[in-house]
């Protein structure tokens, strides 16, 4: 689990990467990128998906296949050409 600046509110990726499986909006503010954010404000976000994803009826052993399925980006966030 990770941010990735991609992900709007709501949104995960499907990062793949040896660090995380996942990411997530990373924002304090969504409006306002540059007044903080990070890693730990995206793991708070996408514990509140996974309990919404629980609440809603997935199965636990479910919810990584229902994450990739709802990816709105698959790979790592590339932030150099």
């Amino acid at each position: 689990m990770s941010g990735d600046a991609r992900c709007a509110p709501g949104e995960v990726s499907w990062l793949a990467t040896s660090s995380a499986d996942f990411g997530t909006h990373p924002f304090c503010d969504p409006q306002r990128p540059d007044r903080a954010g990070g890693a730990s404000m995206a793991a708070g976000r996408m514990s509140g998906l996974l309990a919404g994803l629980l609440e809603a009826g997935s199965e636990a052993d479910d919810v990584r296949t229902e994450l990739q399925r709802r990816a709105a980006y698959v790979g790592p966030e590339r932030r150099h050409a």
